[in-house]
């Protein structure tokens, strides 16, 4: 298991709310209780059909280079960390916001 966020007091780095705070808000709200994740294998991914959306979490510092890609698929349940493949293959679709 990783850790999913290096510190405790992660905000997103606009000072603006955009259109999808909320989904980054119940991601953030998730990600205090189990601080901790594994990634999904391809085989035991949930079902595309019970996924409302994907985060892309990103770890970079000071704008230097990133350190590390993870993705979070949300079900109906909670979020569960995915592979990149997997979301490739199930096609989803970007928002940059």
């Amino acid at each position: 298991m990783s850790s999913i966020f290096c510190c405790s007091n992660t905000k997103p780095y606009k000072n603006r709310t955009l259109s999808h705070e909320g989904k980054f808000c119940a991601f953030i709200a998730w990600s205090q209780y189990p601080k901790e994740s594994t990634i999904t294998s391809t085989d035991d991914a949930p079902n595309t059909d019970d996924v409302t959306l994907a985060i892309q979490l990103v770890k970079q510092i000071n704008y230097g280079p990133l350190e590390s890609k993870r993705y979070f698929a949300k079900t109906s349940e909670a979020f569960v960390e995915v592979p990149e493949k997997w979301l490739i293959d199930a096609n989803f679709e970007k928002l940059n916001t």
